[in-house]
């Protein structure tokens, strides 16, 4: 794996949220939860995954919504995944910080 495949994985994440923002995807809870998700788990740090409407704070009354719960967990789960993946090399490079900078915490 390589940056690339978290790339490649974050998109896949983002493109579930953008296809159900009907749910609440693109709200700010979720989208705090996703940098929050990312920042823990670039730091090093122990991440507590999301798996339910509640936990993603989606919108729950609407039928489906478990679904899509489901569907951002396993697409969160590949992503951290792939970053688990990357070497120091990897975390050193020049495009690792234009890349995922943002995440990074200062």
């Amino acid at each position: 794996m390589s940056l690339d495949s978290v790339q490649s994985n974050l998109k896949e994440f983002d493109k579930i949220l953008n296809e159900n923002e009907v749910y609440g995807t693109k709200d700010s809870e979720v989208l705090y939860l996703k940098r929050n998700i990312l920042r823990k788990a670039f730091g090093f740090k122990q991440v507590n995954l999301p798996k339910s409407v509640r936990e993603w704070a989606i919108y729950a009354d609407m039928p489906g919504a478990d679904a899509v719960a489901e569907q951002l967990h396993i697409s969160m789960r590949r992503v951290l995944e792939s970053i688990d993946s990357l070497t120091i090399k990897d975390m050193k490079s020049p495009s690792f910080k234009t890349l995922f900078g943002m995440y990074l915490e200062n």
